[in-house]
């Protein structure tokens, strides 16, 4: 009888830890739901289509109807509605980073959502990835529409575009689980060729090119001509001015000061012209004015080109460049637009102040003589944007013709600023050391730098009288 108690009390220990494993383990089930378990994400384009939405002359916006429905009414789980766009060129010359500017959204909404809507009901230029909704705590579904669509089209280069659009829907907070829901789209854009006939205004390149194109180093390319003809001009006066769209960049975002492209316009007989090189700047600027009554030039010469760009990294700049007519008493008008390219190409150099400098030398010295010094200025280039710094390379002691040599200790050197942007090494004067020797390193930026160094030879007492040389070399190294 005392043996049935025991196992019974044993049972009653061994439901116990069962219990707790149950109580621990059915929460961990809820949690591990995934995401496409809890939320719903879908959309339907209003004008018709399954995943593809075309923006053309014919209707420049469309829109499209998104849905995230909730699937758990017992799960709380907070989310946010991400959009990323990418861009692909399928005909045409626009970089994707212009073309943002003008691809624009904006919000449309039946019903007051429970959460926040991060895009405005005005359209907003589409950036390359922006939040677009932020669910309230509990995660409460929301149906609302956006609209695409492309601002002035006139300003674009004609091309077929493409744009895919990524809708993410991912929780906030990581919550249920760190998975995403993600539905994709496409924008097909269609920016039309310009009418063959003969225009008012015609703006020709005279290379043949499509685009004003610019390059640093390549000889012919160093200025860019665009001839503009006044097929029908206006017979009151008028002002054709330029203004550069947006700041050039390059293909990793950098923007490029427009003070560095400059304009002259020739050719200008009757009207007046900006005829002296003329910084582009950012702001609208006149071409040609003619006043009111008076003729004007069958065509001028505008002639790009480029100012300083030892200072600019490396890399190829795009803008667009549009013009506008401004007639007297009329609103002004928009007569076309240029691609501008301009290719800052890699510059990593190491000048000397004199190509003899190669050779460090000390000729006819004597016994008891003074000390004296042999100076040369390194001048580097360097538009990589990335540290580097210089070496040098001796390669022997100071050595005559027969072969004599005076000791290292009477041979020393130091580096001087001149204007010097990096470090130099070696600021205190110390023995000349056979071999390669760090002495200097340039700024986090890379830049462009110059100094000078010092060698100066003390004359051994003992020393054979005579000519003393050695070769150095100095190599520029990127970090």
């Amino acid at each position: 009888m005392a043996k049935e108690k025991g196992v019974q009390r044993g049972g009653k220990l061994f439901l116990l830890p069962l219990v707790i494993f149950l109580f621990v383990f059915l929460p961990s089930l809820v949690f591990s739901l995934s995401i496409e378990e809890i939320f719903d994400l879908s959309f339907t384009l209003t004008e018709g289509g399954i995943n593809r939405m075309e923006l053309n002359s014919a209707n420049w916006f469309k829109g499209i109807t998104i849905q995230v429905r909730k699937k758990r009414s017992d799960f709380n789980q907070q989310y946010e509605l991400i959009q990323q766009t990418l861009i692909s060129r399928k005909k045409g010359t626009l970089p994707e980073f212009n073309f943002l500017r003008n691809l624009v959204v904006r919000r449309i909404t039946e019903v007051a959502p429970a959460g926040t809507f991060h895009i405005q009901s005005s359209n907003t230029p589409v950036s390359q990835s922006s939040r677009i909704y932020t669910s309230d705590g509990s995660g409460t579904g929301v149906t609302f529409t956006l609209v695409y669509g492309i601002e002035r089209p006139e300003e674009l280069a004609p091309g077929d575009y493409s744009v895919q659009i990524n809708l993410i829907l991912r929780p906030v907070g990581g919550g249920a689980t760190v998975a995403q829901i993600t539905r994709i789209f496409f924008i097909e854009i269609r920016i039309p060729e310009e009418a063959k006939e003969q225009t008012e205004i015609e703006f020709i390149t005279l290379s043949g090119l499509s685009r004003i194109y610019l390059n640093s180093r390549k000889e012919g390319k160093k200025s860019f001509d665009v001839q503009v003809k006044f097929n029908y001009p206006p017979r009151a006066g008028f002002t054709l001015s330029q203004i550069l769209a947006e700041p050039m960049r390059s293909e990793n975002g950098l923007e490029l000061d427009p003070q560095r492209i400059n304009f002259v316009v020739t050719q200008a007989k009757r009207g007046k012209a900006t005829n002296v090189l003329t910084p582009l700047g950012d702001n609208k600027i006149s071409l040609y004015t003619t006043d009111s009554g008076s003729s004007t030039d069958d065509s001028i010469i505008i002639t790009y080109t480029f100012g300083d760009l030892s200072d600019v990294k490396a890399g190829r700049y795009h803008g667009r460049i549009l013009y506008y007519l401004q007639e007297i008493g009329k609103p002004e008008e928009f007569k076309g637009g240029l691609d501008i390219e301009l290719e800052n190409e890699r510059i990593f150099d190491l000048e000397l102040s004199s190509e003899q400098e190669r050779i460090i030398g000390f000729y006819n010295i004597k016994p008891g003589e003074t000390p004296q010094t042999k100076e040369v200025i390194i001048t580097i280039k360097n538009n990589t944007g990335h540290r580097y710094q210089v070496n040098q390379d001796i390669l022997q002691e100071l050595t005559d013709a027969a072969g004599n040599k005076i000791p290292f200790e009477y041979f020393t050197m130091k580096l001087e600023e001149l204007d010097t942007k990096g470090s130099l090494l070696i600021k205190q004067k110390e023995p000349v050391k056979k071999g390669s020797t760090l002495i200097y390193t340039s700024d986090a930026a890379g830049s462009s730098d110059k100094f000078k160094i010092i060698y100066e030879l003390t004359v051994p007492t003992n020393l054979i009288a005579g000519d003393y040389t050695t070769q150095v070399s100095y190599s520029l190294v990127e970090n």
